[in-house]
């Protein structure tokens, strides 16, 4: 732990406070203040771009954006809200929070009121708040400041709390508790926050990336030659107020260890292979998801979601069957068609996951039924009544992109998981509960779709195809390198697990998890890498049943 030093602590002076309203400084006008409002910035006020999962492997995606990769990493670089001059002319129109917006300007003209503004970027678009500071780490910084808040304006008796992330609302209202235990307010409220994603413009963002890589492998040469080790964010926390001594409020630099960094260099990184559809095929699954279906489809929401608002849900930009992680081998591709093969998907069943995720059934269609009433949806998104309908109006073009396209002499496609798993296409999930698209693979009660006099069975043209992001090639390891990093959190799935569950999780129970974890993956050869992620979800779900029984 730091030094105390002798010095009276003050906010005035905290090194990672950016803004301060000048009325702070004035005793008169600080002892009339009551109301703490406390306002996160990123997805919370601001839409600050997130990275684009249409241009990055999930697995960069998680180094990106960690505060020891890529210079400060994703959240730390002022540059990510360097969003171009036609939205700094607008004032960043569409990129501001509106409905929370309102309410800030209100509160923010409270004579009685602070405002604060929690940020990673040292560059902010601050509106009318009294403080303005950067945060290192997210709740613990967080925590450390409100703290300080409260011993520096006794006064302040309310605090109400405005964030994004359902985890550290937890950690709030945790930390509330405490303080209105040790009578420091009498009010304390934590308000969710959920408001769209939005992202820069792909040529800025692919620019962006590419000069955080380059200062990355830079820092990873000075270091090799005996240089200063990065040591990322804008300012330490001083644990210079005696209140706070024994409180055990985590300071990153306090815990600081010389990264492992190596060398990074960007190229294609398959995803998965698996069935693509059409732009026409996407706007009829898309219009399922919306309620605006063609007659005759007939596919209603699983029982579990009927009645539900989902209209803040995300729906996949790009809806696909995945029939394997990764690039297939010769012997699977062949066994499903091979790439650029058609197939023709059957809708069967819906299915939900804890009221958060909506996914299809799928099936492999017979070509050969006839006599039947049949939705067939051509890449196009013209809809065909009859398989030989569909053949004679395919002219056989076998242009344009993969899965835009249907030619009835192509090779037909299989659908066929690798694991053996039910294929899906997930419609929408609930993001904002922590929940991924991919978590549709663990539905396993599916309702079929119901049959009606008026109602068709619906069948998907699609492609065999392999979806590639730009990632992180084989990496050259640096001085300090021993064995590459982990691809896939382990502590983030139990986590993520602990709050679904509603169980608080200690930090020596999550070691003592993740060690069992990691043994069993070594013991069944399970390497730590996305293509792998699902089997380690399945083992941490399985440890932590077994922890908490």
């Amino acid at each position: 732990m730091s030094t105390m030093n002798s010095c009276t602590f003050s906010i005035l002076d905290h090194p990672a406070v950016i803004f301060l309203n000048e009325r702070l400084t004035s005793s008169e006008e600080t002892a009339r203040l009551h109301t703490a409002h406390v306002f996160d910035f990123d997805q919370t006020l601001f839409r600050s771009p997130l990275p684009n999962p249409k241009l990055w492997d999930t697995s960069f995606v998680g180094q990106m954006v960690s505060w020891n990769n890529c210079g400060p990493g994703w959240w730390h670089n002022s540059a990510t809200l360097d969003l171009g001059p036609e939205a700094e002319s607008s004032k960043w129109n569409g990129w501001w929070n509106d409905d929370l917006g309102l309410n800030f300007d209100l509160i923010a003209t409270k004579p009685t009121t602070a405002v604060q503004i929690n940020t990673n970027a040292s560059k902010n678009k601050t509106q009318n708040s009294d403080t303005c500071y950067v945060k290192i780490h997210t709740f613990s910084f967080k925590h450390d400041f409100l703290y300080n808040i409260l011993f520096e304006y006794p006064s302040i008796q309310h605090m109400q709390v405005w964030d994004d992330r359902i985890g550290q609302i937890a950690k709030f209202h945790e930390a509330g508790k405490r303080w209105l235990e040790k009578k420091l307010l009498q009010t304390f409220k934590v308000i969710e926050v959920n408001i769209s994603h939005r992202y820069m413009d792909p040529k800025r963002e692919l620019d962006l990336v590419m000069a955080m890589i380059e200062i990355h492998n830079r820092q990873v040469g000075i270091e090799a030659n005996g240089g200063p080790f990065l040591v990322s964010g804008a300012a330490p926390m001083p644990w210079t107020r005696p209140e706070l001594q024994n409180l055990r409020l985590w300071d990153p630099y306090e815990t600081y260890t010389p990264q492992k960094r190596v060398r990074m260099e960007l190229g294609p990184v398959a995803q998965y292979t698996g069935i693509l559809f059409s732009e026409g095929v996407q706007a009829f699954l898309k219009a399922i998801v919306n309620g605006e279906q063609v007659d005759g489809s007939g596919i209603k929401r699983p029982l579990a979601l009927q009645g539900r608002d989902i209209s803040k849900w995300e729906i996949p930009n790009d809806m696909h069957i995945i029939l394997c992680l990764g690039a297939g081998q010769p012997d699977f591709l062949e066994t499903i068609g091979g790439l650029g093969a058609n197939v023709f998907v059957e809708l069967v069943a819906v299915g939900e996951l804890e009221g958060k995720i909506w996914a299809l059934k799928v099936q492999e269609a017979d070509e050969t039924i006839v006599g039947e009433d049949l939705m067939i949806v051509a890449p196009n998104g013209d809809i065909h009544t009859s398989f030989e309908s569909l053949s004679s109006s395919c002219s056989g073009d076998s242009g344009g992109t993969v899965g835009s396209t249907f030619d009835p002499n192509r090779r037909r496609g299989r659908v066929i998981s690798r694991r053996k798993g039910t294929p899906y296409i997930t419609l929408a999930y609930n993001r904002f509960q922590g929940i991924w698209s991919s978590a549709a693979s663990k539905i396993t009660r599916w309702e079929s779709i119901e049959k009606t006099e008026s109602s068709k069975r619906i069948i998907l043209v699609g492609t065999i195809g392999e979806t590639r992001l730009l990632g992180l090639k084989n990496q050259k390891h640096g001085h300090l390198a021993v064995v590459p990093r982990a691809e896939v959190s382990i502590a983030n799935i139990l986590k993520e697990h602990a709050s679904e569950k509603d169980i608080p999780i200690q930090g020596p129970d999550l070691g003592q998890m993740i060690k069992s974890i990691q043994k069993e993956m070594d013991r069944l050869l399970t390497a730590n890498r996305t293509a792998n992620i699902e089997a380690i979800t399945a083992l941490a779900h399985a440890t932590f049943k077994e922890y908490f029984k």
